[in-house]
């Protein structure tokens, strides 16, 4: 009986053990219905998140008031394929902030405050397959790709 409540207490404490570490791969007040998927909608962050996880293939921040992506958000997420943005307050994009994510496929900007893409913004992305940009009343101005 005590060799049975022994190994009980193991097992509680590993799988104890496991779940904070996956609780720890998510950002604070987000879900992550699996290892690959971040959802962060509706959260009412003014930034993006800390502590997102390297190898995030699908980030949802859209319905929220983030208002910037620093230049260099995507160098660390090289797995990123989907990228949920809409209904933000973004204004302005800097050159080059897209062009380090080589897997991205979908971006969804569209219901912000864009006024125009400049030249570089998306740089050498080719595996970008679908962009939305609707519903950016401001936005005059896509430049070319390079």
């Amino acid at each position: 009986m005590l060799s049975c409540v022994c190994w009980l207490q193991t097992f509680l404490a590993l799988l104890a053990s496991v779940l904070l570490t996956l609780g720890q791969n998510c950002p604070f007040n987000c879900l992550c219905p699996d290892p690959h998927t971040v959802d962060c909608s509706g959260k009412g962050l003014t930034r993006l998140p800390d502590s997102i996880p390297l190898d995030v293939r699908r980030l949802l921040l859209s319905d929220n008031w983030i208002q910037r992506i620093p230049a260099d958000f995507l160098v660390l997420y090289s797995d990123l394929v989907y990228l949920d943005l809409r209904n933000n307050s973004l204004s302005h994009i800097e050159p080059g902030t897209l062009s380090t994510s080589s897997r991205l496929v979908f971006l969804d900007l569209g219901s912000n405050n864009l006024t125009e893409i400049p030249k570089g913004t998306f740089g050498e992305s080719r595996s970008l397959i679908k962009l939305r940009l609707g519903n950016n009343p401001h936005l005059s101005m896509v430049k070319d790709r390079k």
